[in-house]
């Protein structure tokens, strides 16, 4: 069997529900990629690594089952790696360290130029009903929305920037949102099926 019919196999399998390809996987590459790792990232701790390791077999897995991904061009290795260190870099990156990263490994870095990563995040699906339901919102929620979760200000710090009236006048207002928010993520939802 050609090494892409191989890899496709794999894929399908899994598709199919065949988890023990998933587990060799895990098992088959981990051991390699912590050791590459420990090359590669000298601040990170081997916790960090399994963990990056973990969220590259899950973000495989969910590429997978939602029909993101039916092909590789590249080795399935090759492709796990690229995942776990876009992991590893941000949980680097989260707490606060900072390392010259040593890529000369060439295939693992032309790879990761030629894959997108925006679905590496398991949560991107809610992330990007999220962001089209705030661009659907009106300019005075999307405002208070920010305010309150992005900017993180209290409802006292939000009444006297927008000028309200009262506290519950403020909250109401936020709710209301909130509210406007969640029926245009359930529209979106409906409208996807």
């Amino acid at each position: 069997m050609a090494e892409h019919e191989y890899k496709d196999e794999i894929i399908r399998r899994i598709k199919e529900g065949n988890y023990k390809d998933l587990d060799d996987l895990y098992t088959h590459f981990r051991n390699e990629f912590l050791s590459w790792g420990m090359k590669h990232f000298k601040l990170a701790d081997k916790d960090s690594m399994i963990d990056a390791w973990q969220n590259a077999i899950i973000a495989f897995y969910q590429q997978i089952a939602s029909g993101k991904l039916v092909h590789l061009e590249c080795e399935v290795k090759t492709y796990l790696f690229v995942l776990a260190k876009r992991y590893l870099i941000k949980t680097v990156e989260r707490n606060g360290r900072t390392e010259s990263l040593n890529v000369n490994d060439i295939s693992l870095h032309k790879m990761e130029t030629s894959m997108e990563f925006d679905w590496d995040d398991p949560m991107h699906f809610q992330k990007r009903q999220l962001t089209s339901a705030m661009l659907s919102l009106g300019a005075q929620c999307k405002e208070l929305l920010n305010l309150k979760f992005l900017e993180e200000l209290s409802l006292d710090e939000i009444m006297l920037k927008k000028g309200y009236n009262s506290l519950n006048a403020t909250s109401a207002s936020i709710s209301r949102c909130l509210r406007n928010l969640k029926d245009l993520i359930k529209d979106t939802l409906q409208n996807d099926r």
